[in-house]
């Protein structure tokens, strides 16, 4: 989803950005917060398309069970079949889930759209989820008690089947032969903005969402910069995913500097760009662990806990299994090359730097800068070299930067 942010100085430019997005962005969704004011496109611009008749259709429900194109009729998105084998709790009728028995059984008959009933086989019960043989009465009981609809055989007075709706279910998965199957999808989503269509991955032409913010209200602090930068301000957030360019990259790194240069001025920026040379491997985890030491220490580098140990871990926990699981799963599965390609990132953004020097540091002021002595030499003696030579370069920078300071 394409959106952009905005930031007015004062009550009066906030005042005027809202004039200026009002006629199409719709504001009155959203209520204002304390700091910003979040807005829609008003224009519809999201349908979904039929991959049968390739006609443009209502996007409502588009990737829901049951849904018919209403152009040809055909359905084109199913997630339940006849035999599928679906494991759920039971809910009250507020709809709060009974977590006390998880029961498996076997599609009779699925329902026909996304409100339709389930129809479930009580003759043949499926073993659970944990190869266990369940109990037929107990199952029978548990579905009682939350009033599903019992059909019995009218000669035998045995259960035969059961029928559910949606809401009296918590669903966990849907299998069929114990075997994950995808869902069956025959349509797909499309913007449609002045008569081009565009899928929901291509570049949209205009903003789909805006916040407009009130920037003398924000604390401009390390969690705020990595946010305006495009980041998350949560190390755990990229736990144990190592380098990724996704994660991080040099037009983050320049965001984050230029956001530092202007607001915290040339020290901090200073220490920002020595910090980076003390990561050794630059993952988002790493860098934003070092990045609010940094803050901590009142923007100078190397921080108290830096000078006794790096902080050049990618792994940071926040308590939750799933985080923890995350973490494990990237560790025995990931790859690549993080020096590598650390090693890219810090060559892309330190050629800028140098640039925007050169841009504001008169050729008089230079010599008097070590700012701008020490990353023009970084540049000239590092950051323009062959990787090959790299490790051994950027060893000797770090003890360049360290002293002449």
């Amino acid at each position: 989803m394409k959106t952009d942010r905005f930031y007015s100085k004062n009550q009066t430019e906030f005042n005027k950005l809202i004039k200026q997005f009002e006629s199409d962005y719709d504001f009155s969704k959203y209520p204002m917060e304390h700091n910003y004011q979040f807005g829609v496109l008003k224009k519809e611009y999201r349908f979904g398309k039929c991959n049968y008749c390739n006609s443009i259709i209502d996007i409502c429900g588009i990737q829901s069970h049951g849904r018919v194109c209403e152009n040809c009729g055909e359905i084109i998105h199913r997630d339940y079949w006849d035999g599928s084998i679906i494991r759920f709790y039971m809910r009250d009728k507020n709809e709060q889930t009974d977590g006390s028995l998880e029961i498996t059984l076997q599609l009779k008959k699925p329902p026909v759209d996304r409100d339709g009933e389930f129809e479930f086989d009580l003759i043949s019960i499926p073993i659970d989820y944990y190869n266990n043989v369940q109990d037929k009465g107990v199952v029978i009981n548990q579905l009682k008690k939350h009033n599903g609809l019992i059909i019995y055989n009218t000669e035998t007075d045995i259960a035969e089947s059961v029928i559910l709706n949606k809401n009296q279910m918590n669903i966990c998965e849907t299998t069929t032969d114990r075997k994950y199957r995808i869902p069956e999808n025959h349509s797909s989503v499309v913007k449609i903005w002045d008569g081009v269509e565009y899928s929901e991955f291509d570049d949209f032409p205009v903003n789909e969402t805006i916040t407009i913010y009130k920037d003398w209200l924000i604390k401009k602090d390390a969690k705020e910069i990595l946010r305006r930068s495009g980041m998350s301000s949560r190390p755990e957030f990229y736990s144990g995913r190592g380098v990724k360019k996704c994660d991080l990259n040099s037009k983050h790194l320049i965001k984050i500097f230029d956001l530092i240069y202007q607001q915290l001025k040339e020290d901090a920026a200073f220490n920002f760009c020595r910090m980076l040379f003390d990561i050794d491997q630059l993952s988002a985890t790493a860098f934003i662990r070092n990045f609010l030491a940094l803050e901590r220490s009142n923007w100078k580098w190397p921080t108290k806990v830096n000078k006794e140990k790096k902080i050049n871990s990618d792994i940071e926990l926040d308590g939750t299994e799933m985080n923890a699981f995350a973490t494990l799963a990237s560790k025995l599965y990931g790859g690549g090359d993080n020096e590598f390609l650390s090693f890219r990132i810090k060559n892309e953004f330190f050629v800028y730097v140098n640039k925007f020097l050169n841009k504001r540091i008169n050729k008089s002021q230079r010599k008097a800068s070590p700012f701008y002595t020490t990353i023009s030499k970084a540049i000239e003696n590092v950051y323009l070299t062959e990787y090959a030579e790299a490790n051994n370069y950027i060893e000797i920078h770090k003890n360049f930067i360290l002293n002449h300071l």
